[in-house]
């Protein structure tokens, strides 16, 4: 099992450290990852840090019911991702919350997210960055890429370009 490097998004026109970054968790192989770096952003810069559970839901029902059902699924699938990943954000020192990123039905989180819906997250927020397990395409500008860092730091010393 391979795993890749956590994405890290800025948003355009806040300042580092003025608020919360977000861990965007699938409930894939790369979380564990996901969750250790955003860990580290928000160490550093020394802010929240919101463990965002990316949970399917169909929508609100008109039956009371069924809404209960759906808002108690929702929340026992967001409360098993984050619980996965715990352990980490306790090790590493981080005042966390969860929260639950509400993905389309049908949509593939480990291949891609919404990013209107990663969006509306950020906004609810106001963090300041993101951190995915993939690279999240905002074609408004306001998610910018942070440049990637090289995985092996002689190759960083022999001046060789970060791969992406």
């Amino acid at each position: 099992m391979t795993t890749t490097r956590p994405y890290l998004c800025h948003v355009a026109g806040r300042t580092p450290a003025s608020g919360p970054v977000i861990a965007v968790l699938t409930d894939g192989p790369t979380d564990l990852a996901v969750a250790a770096h955003a860990a580290g952003v928000a160490a550093r810069s020394g802010t929240l840090l919101i463990a965002a559970a990316a949970v399917h839901t169909t929508g609100p029902s008109l039956n009371v019911l069924l809404h209960h059902a759906r808002e108690r699924r929702l929340h026992a699938d967001s409360v098993a991702i984050v619980g996965r990943v715990a352990p980490v954000l306790h090790r590493a020192g981080v005042a966390w919350m969860r929260s639950s990123l509400l993905l389309p039905a049908g949509t593939d989180a480990l291949r891609a997210l919404p990013v209107a819906a990663v969006r509306q997250l950020v906004d609810r927020f106001g963090a300041v960055a993101v951190v995915t397990a993939r690279p999240l395409r905002d074609p408004t500008g306001v998610l910018q890429p942070a440049p990637r860092l090289p995985d092996d730091p002689a190759s960083a010393a022999a001046g060789r370009p970060a791969i992406s």
